[in-house]
């Protein structure tokens, strides 16, 4: 069977399956590879505060700094007047003799005791506080410090969400990688599902040897990626290849779809939708003119099966196929 075009065909489908599943595992290891290269990178870069005046870097330097005690300011961010959903906490690190403002989005509060947490480690990166006079005075309430004391104990503060936007964007990469492994791992499970059901229907083999036959004969329509012998229809596309006798189809019909963006018509796609005499059915993308040309040469070779569109034939196959087959078979 594999001499024939239809077992040409199928390893042909399976090889390009296969090949954008392994692009799409490729392209998601790339993404948690880049992702992880870049988080070390950049925690490379980053201005250990432990070591380093705060003061002397500029606004944007990447900086992280480990507290020797850090308290919670009471100063809280939020959105759309939602008081009681904080989106940001503001904390007071000790460094040396100053303190750093911390912004995290993460709630420490219950981790503070008498002393705070000297393990804590906070990352981000430095920015010049707009509020400062608020910083001010709330560390001079904390610590019971007058307000121009705490002023100059006050350095500048570490804003962002623990330095993890950029990973974050570098991991975007993987998403398409697990769409295209996922779509065309569905797709091998598709064809398998179409050989089982040619299966069904008779040996592969011998359909393979008498659609060549009638192939290489002369007696073979092509319309798009579909092939009609007298006997025989032939989907040649990378993930509908299958192969089926004429007489097990009992009805055939085309399938518009319409798509919109913003409720603005932005085209159509067309389908042939085809049904079987096992109750099955499946369906293929075309073009317009050849989903027509199709039904066309069908309904040629087979006169005794429906070709068209019917929403009550619709609604009768899905509630009992069988006996939609059996009235198309009396009729």
């Amino acid at each position: 069977m594999e001499q024939t075009i239809y077992g040409r065909q199928v390893r042909k489908s399976r090889t390009i399956l296969l090949l954008r599943v392994a692009a799409g595992v490729l392209l998601f290891a790339l993404g948690v590879t880049l992702t992880v290269v870049h988080s070390r990178q950049v925690e490379s870069r980053r201005a250990d505060l432990a070591a380093r005046d705060a003061d002397s870097l500029p606004a944007g330097t990447l900086a992280k700094i480990t507290s020797g005690g850090f308290e919670y300011s009471g100063i809280y961010d939020f959105k759309n007047g939602k008081r009681d959903k904080p989106t940001a906490y503001y904390y007071f690190v000790l460094q040396g003799d100053r303190f750093v403002v911390v912004r995290s989005p993460r709630n420490y509060t219950d981790e503070i005791g008498d002393s705070g947490r000297p393990d804590r480690t906070f990352s981000g990166r430095l920015a010049a506080d707009p509020d400062r006079e608020l910083f001010v005075e709330a560390l001079a309430d904390l610590y019971d410090l007058p307000e121009e004391e705490a002023d100059a104990a006050l350095r500048v503060h570490i804003l962002g969400a623990e330095g993890k936007q950029d990973d974050a964007l570098w991991f975007l990469i993987c998403i398409p990688g697990i769409l295209l492994a996922a779509f065309n791992g569905n797709s091998l499970r598709g064809r398998r599902k179409l050989e089982e059901r040619m299966a069904a229907f008779g040996d592969p083999a011998f359909a393979a040897q008498q659609f060549e036959r009638e192939a290489r004969d002369g007696q073979r329509e092509d319309f798009d990626k579909l092939t009609l012998t007298e006997h025989w229809l032939f989907s040649r596309a990378a993930d509908n290849t299958f192969l089926f006798p004429l007489r097990e189809i009992v009805w055939m019909h085309k399938t518009v779809t319409q798509h919109r963006t913003n409720g603005i018509p932005t085209g159509k796609t067309y389908s042939l939708s085809v049904y079987f005499s096992d109750g099955g059915s499946h369906t293929f993308p075309a073009s317009k003119g050849g989903v027509d040309r199709v039904q066309e040469a069908f309904a040629r070779r087979c006169p005794g099966a429906l070709v068209g569109f019917s929403p009550e034939l619709e609604a009768d196959w899905k509630k009992d196929p069988q006996q939609v087959i059996r009235s198309i078979r009396k009729s």
